[in-house]
């Protein structure tokens, strides 16, 4: 222990500036000077405890790096290629408690809720699970659910996929898929490309469709469209019970497509006549931030 403690109180002091040392410093040590923080084979270690270490750095008015390496050409597992991710995503002030539920995800909840319980999470998906459990937990309680307009049916006939070329690997292919199917708008959607840039690079023309697909289901949710759909060179969009689209969008669009556009009262349905196919995305879009205002 006074080895240690020496040492400690040596680097404290700036009599060296590297500190190799094991996990041990995870446990609340606080080196207000240490601003950089290497972690060897960082696929070995479980999220808290690579959170734990990356926090053991960045505790002054020094801007801090923290690195997490694993060795060359090494065939990570799936979990710990999950942790190291979310490592990378979570960085911003006040992330432990993302940091967690991610944690929560990866591993299962145990059998915290009943025996073998992070089987039928791993089943359905930890965000779908939460939202059955808190649809039981209502409906014993005696409260009311809240209805849910569901997604519009979006009928376009375009590619927008991802492709292999783009992202490879199945899991990863997955994890942008539920991510993208959560997004509510443009800014989320924002965040998401620039984390696809940084991951994968530029995306291939069908990834660059599906984020248009995207805002435009987004788009549409938000106007309270049921479905849209193109009929050869006719866009058609029909609209549920709650009608949310600005007057003076619609009369703007009336304006700018006379002749080509036409409105159904009775079926609350607008169609509009295309001149072509060419930029199907980039149209409907503009089309739909009108009506949204």
């Amino acid at each position: 222990d006074a080895v240690l403690e020496s040492i400690m109180m040596d680097f404290y002091e700036d009599k060296f500036n590297v500190l190799l040392c094991t996990t041990i410093v995870e446990n609340g040590l606080d080196v207000a000077n240490a601003n950089t923080i290497m972690i060897y084979d960082a696929d070995n270690f479980g999220l808290s405890q690579l959170y734990q270490m990356r926090g053991r750095v960045g505790r002054s008015h020094q801007m801090a790096f923290a690195y997490f390496i694993h060795r060359a050409q090494k065939v990570m597992t799936e979990n710990a290629e999950k942790r190291l991710h979310a490592m990378k995503e979570f960085a911003q002030l006040g992330a432990g408690f993302k940091i967690a539920m991610r944690d929560l995800e990866i591993r299962g909840a145990g059998n915290l809720l009943g025996a073998q319980q992070h089987g039928h999470i791993a089943s359905v998906g930890f965000e779908m699970y939460c939202q059955l459990l808190n649809e039981a937990v209502k409906k014993l309680q005696q409260v009311p659910l809240e209805e849910v307009e569901p997604d519009p049916t979006i009928s376009l006939k375009v590619e927008a996929y991802i492709d292999d070329k783009y992202i490879p690997g199945s899991a990863n292919k997955i994890e942008i898929y539920q991510r993208l199917a959560v997004l509510r708008d443009d800014a989320e959607i924002r965040d998401l490309l620039d984390e696809l840039i940084d991951r994968f690079g530029d995306p291939t023309p069908p990834v660059v469709n599906l984020l248009k697909f995207t805002r435009i289901k987004c788009a549409a949710k938000k106007i309270g469209l049921q479905s849209l759909q193109l009929k050869d060179l006719t866009l058609e969009l029909i609209f549920g019970r709650a009608v949310k689209i600005s007057p003076a969008g619609f009369n703007l669009l009336q304006k700018k497509l006379v002749g080509r556009f036409k409105f159904s009262n009775e079926s609350k349905t607008i169609s509009i006549k295309l001149d072509t196919k060419k930029n199907l995305l980039d149209v409907t879009l503009m089309i739909l931030k009108k009506l949204e205002g």
